[in-house]
């Protein structure tokens, strides 16, 4: 009957998903880094507010840095904005972006014009743009600039004088630019200012005017814009001049700027890509050093330039991981904001102007990226007098994880990979080899249940544990085989065996019925026959109940070496020819087991050398130790073994021949001996000697750890 096979994982299976505990290493490494990312960000937001200690320290008691323009409250300040970016003198205000509407509003009679001022590096720019359904453009042949519409700076010197700056035009083009004199009619003796440079873009009802002129001409914090209306073609006189400031009072506007000495004493402070405000206790911008340019897209798309297989690689843990788990730091981002360039009240401002450092997270202003402040006071003595504010984008430190993610995930990932591949080939090697060795093993006996022959195990021949495995299976399939031959030898051997004393007690009976008068005779030889069959009988019965006696014996430490010797001391009496050899001396050789099986065993050895050994020749009874082994040997001279020597140790197995009387050998005593020395842990041997003729018997028993 073949065994249904249980249904289930195979071992291929059962160590891939062993192997899938791996997978927790991309985890951990997970784990690892989000807790590496927080404390970047904490680092990151420590050193800022370092840097704003840092430079708060050097502003600390410069009151004068703060000191705002005379008189800024007596008419309306023209805010300076900082640009993102670069203006192009065209017309066109699509480059001015959220600026234009910043602009401020100027209304006349029956004109108005919107200005909005900023500053690029060294030059102060200007856009305006004019209502006017009347425009009149300079007539080349007048010298008179004040016959056609025109914009009219006003600008204060060190000594507060004003000078006037004129931007004529004919129509859209560039203007030309002169200084004027203190009646605006005429420009002053000289060559135009190219200095200052003008562009513009007329439409119907309106123009518009860009210009820029050199920062360097406002040291006094001072401007004021006009635009001057000119309604009628033919006598072109001026009807209307609408202007920023209080033009009868001679005062000009007040411009919100940006501190120079403030500003200069920045220069060299800012890391890359960080920027750093001086805000006063107004939440006015005083100075501004730095940007918070994104570089992290541009070392995205140098790495994004990889060939090859890592490049490939790297894009999957872009897409599959990276994007998803730590972000992709964005290639472009916007911070800007036109307003906050003069004018800035963020809480952590506040929090700063009223004795509070601190840090914190923001998002930029476009959602895009994560933006990390850090404010702290500026004193002058026990007053707050500005604030430090520093900003830094977290996209350094999102391509710093993200580069560590990617090389440390593709690895971990790899390895992780390898491993499972290598341990599923394993697997399948494993599971290959040991179906192989089943194949073998179930090839090794036939529909019947009987052993049969088959093709060497291959197996065997490894060296780990399933060759350790195939060579046990060997074994005991060798083991097995033999005791089918010995079962299958039992019936002739017992035939053999009981038939002789059979016939000789038929033979007798026979006789004692043919001759009743010499019945006395035959008799005794019916009762040896009986007696032979009875011996017979009762050594298969002590051969048979010899492992259930062992079973229940209580071991305990003997002296192998004074038992041998008294054991041959008494057996001295009976067989002359038998001698210890004093090899061991008188030191003590402990063993745990049984003195009277292991006398048993003696007995059976001794007997069996005395059968066969050669008249006149001595038994040699021998011990001695290797390593934690007793081994005891017992040699006689006289007829070698034929055949396989282990063979005489099966039950009922004989291959030698002696003019002893047969019913004393039955292949029983070996076996007996074999019984005993198997289990007290022992192993037992024979072999052919040949200096002289002889057969050698040795039993190698463990020795005992301690004894008592």
């Amino acid at each position: 009957m073949t065994m249904q096979r249980p249904r289930g994982p195979g071992l291929a299976t059962k160590l891939l998903l062993v192997g899938s505990i791996l997978l927790l290493v991309p985890w951990l490494v997970l784990q690892s880094l989000s807790a590496m990312k927080q404390f970047l960000f904490d680092g990151q937001a420590q050193a800022q507010l370092l840097v704003a200690q840092s430079v708060a320290t050097l502003l600390n008691g410069r009151d004068e840095l703060f000191t705002d323009p005379d008189d800024p409250n007596l008419l309306p300040s023209l805010p300076i904005h900082s640009l993102d970016g670069q203006i192009m003198l065209d017309g066109y205000d699509e480059d001015w972006q959220e600026l234009t509407d910043k602009a401020q509003q100027f209304q006349g009679q029956a004109t108005s014009f919107s200005l909005v001022l900023a500053q690029s590096e060294d030059q102060l720019l200007g856009l305006v743009r004019v209502k006017d359904d009347t425009a009149i453009g300079r007539h080349p042949a007048y010298l008179r600039l004040d016959h056609s519409d025109h914009l009219r700076l006003y600008l204060a010197n060190s000594e507060k004088h004003p000078q006037r700056i004129a931007l004529s035009f004919e129509g859209t083009g560039r203007t030309t630019n002169y200084s004027m004199d203190r009646r605006w009619s005429f420009a002053e003796p000289g060559k135009p200012l190219y200095q200052v440079r003008g562009f513009v873009r007329r439409q119907p009802d309106t123009y518009t005017l860009e210009f820029s002129l050199p920062m360097s001409w406002l040291k006094a914090e001072q401007l004021g814009v006009g635009i001057v209306d000119v309604i009628d073609s033919d006598n072109r006189r001026p009807n209307e001049l609408i202007a920023s400031f209080g033009q009868w009072r001679g005062e000009l506007n007040p411009l919100v700027l940006r501190s120079a000495p403030t500003q200069a004493i920045l220069e060299g402070l800012s890391p890359p890509q960080t920027r750093i405000w001086v805000i006063d206790s107004q939440f006015r911008v005083r100075a501004l050093r730095g940007d918070l340019k994104n570089t992290a897209g541009d070392e995205l798309i140098a790495i994004g330039d990889e060939q090859g297989f890592w490049r490939q690689a790297t894009q999957i843990i872009k897409v599959m991981l990276t994007n998803v788990l730590v972000g992709n730091p964005p290639r472009y981002f916007s911070d800007y904001n036109s307003e906050s360039t003069y004018f800035r009240k963020d809480p952590i401002v506040t929090d700063a102007l009223a004795g509070q450092a601190g840090t914190v997270k923001r998002p930029s202003l476009d959602e895009r990226t994560t933006i990390i402040a850090a404010a702290h006071p500026i004193y002058n003595g026990d007053q707050i007098i500005g604030s430090i504010l520093v900003e830094q984008s977290t996209d350094q430190l999102l391509l710093l994880q993200r580069q560590s993610i990617e090389k440390i995930y593709l690895l971990a990932l790899l390895s992780t990979g390898s491993i499972v591949l290598v341990l599923l080939a394993f697997a399948a090697r494993l599971a290959w080899r040991i179906r192989r060795l089943g194949r073998h093993t179930s090839s090794l006996i036939d529909d019947h249940g009987r052993m049969q022959n088959a093709s060497p195990n291959r197996e065997a021949r490894a060296s780990d544990e399933l060759g350790e495995l195939a060579r046990n299976f060997d074994a005991v399939t060798e083991r097995l085989a033999q005791h089918q031959d010995f079962l299958a030898s039992i019936p002739r051997t017992l035939r053999h065996e009981i038939n002789n004393p059979l016939s000789t007690l038929s033979t007798s009976l026979q006789h004692i019925q043919a001759d009743p008068q010499s019945a006395s005779q035959y008799i005794d030889s019916a009762q040896r026959a009986v007696n032979r069959i009875g011996l017979l009988v009762e050594k298969l019965s002590e051969a048979a109940s010899l492992e259930n006696a062992l079973k229940t014996e209580r071991f305990q430490n003997l002296d192998l070496n004074a038992l041998l010797k008294t054991y041959v001391h008494y057996r001295q009496k009976i067989s002359t020819d038998l001698y210890l050899a004093d090899d061991f001396g008188n030191e003590p050789a402990f063993i745990s087991g049984s003195d009277i099986h292991i006398e048993q065993m003696l007995d059976k050895l001794v007997d069996n050398a005395l059968d066969f050994h050669t008249e006149g020749s001595s038994i040699k009874i021998a011990l001695k130790k290797h390593k934690n082994q007793l081994v005891l040997s017992i040699r006689n001279e006289g007829p070698l073994i034929e055949g396989e020597p282990e063979q005489l140790f099966q039950l009922m197995s004989s291959s030698r021949s002696t003019d002893k009387q047969q019913g004393e050998h039955h292949g029983l005593g070996l076996f007996i001996a074999r019984i005993i020395a198997e289990h007290h842990g022992g192993k037992i041997s024979m072999s052919n000697q040949t200096t002289p003729d002889g057969v050698a018997v040795e039993i190698s028993l463990p020795a005992s750890a301690h004894h008592s």
